[in-house]
């Protein structure tokens, strides 16, 4: 049996092949972005509906094709104007991002309120709330700050300290993260909070190894 979902866009419709029991909209989430008799313009597209939608999960999921779909530069940066901790922590670790991303819109992350949706299903296993930091995309630029293009490792790290200094979680992310600024990292290795510390002057005996 064939069996096809169409998504209409105005006056587009595109048209999907899907297998059965392939039907539901969480499903075709998944296959859209891999389906071979998609073109990639089409693939593209069903991904800037979901943008639009007021659904947080949806509009994670189409981020997470940016490295694979033509995105312009403008529609990337848009994205930073999203205030969802689970759409900001997919598009920070996304190479499209990291290889265009200015000091000011990194800046515009760290200190942004990050909202978090506790409903999403994907974190019904997480405890108390503080164990969501771990998803938190300051944690997530402070981990991958050497990743950045367009920004200095250093200008990251110091950023990071400068606008987190009091979320331990985010610096310790830094601290043991890849991060080769001796300047931060000497600040870290004497911070109040022993696995800060700890991890900062494991950081720094693994570059002292390699310099």
């Amino acid at each position: 049996m064939e069996i096809e979902i169409t998504v209409k866009n105005g006056d587009q419709t595109l048209a999907f092949p899907v297998e059965s029991g392939e039907t539901d909209y969480s499903s075709l989430l998944n296959i859209i972005p891999n389906l071979q008799n998609a073109s990639e313009s089409d693939r593209k597209a069903f991904c800037d509906l979901l943008l639009k939608s007021g659904d947080i999960e949806k509009r994670a999921k189409a981020v997470e094709f940016i490295d694979g779909l033509p995105w312009e530069d403008d529609e990337v940066r848009g994205l930073v104007n999203d205030g969802y901790m689970e759409v900001l922590n997919v598009l920070v670790t996304t190479e499209r991002f990291r290889s265009i991303a200015n000091l000011a819109e990194i800046e515009n992350i760290l200190t942004k309120e990050i909202i978090f949706d506790p409903s999403n299903s994907q974190y019904e296993w997480l405890g108390e709330p503080e164990e969501y930091q771990i998803y938190d995309s300051r944690a997530n630029i402070a981990s991958y700050c050497a990743y950045f293009e367009g920004v200095t490792d250093s200008e990251i790290a110091k950023l990071v300290i400068k606008q987190c200094p009091d979320q331990d979680f985010v610096l310790l992310e830094l601290a043991r993260g890849s991060t080769a600024c001796k300047e931060v990292l000497n600040q870290l290795a004497v911070h109040k909070n022993e696995e800060i510390s700890e991890a900062a002057k494991g950081r720094l005996n693994e570059i002292e190894e390699f310099d």
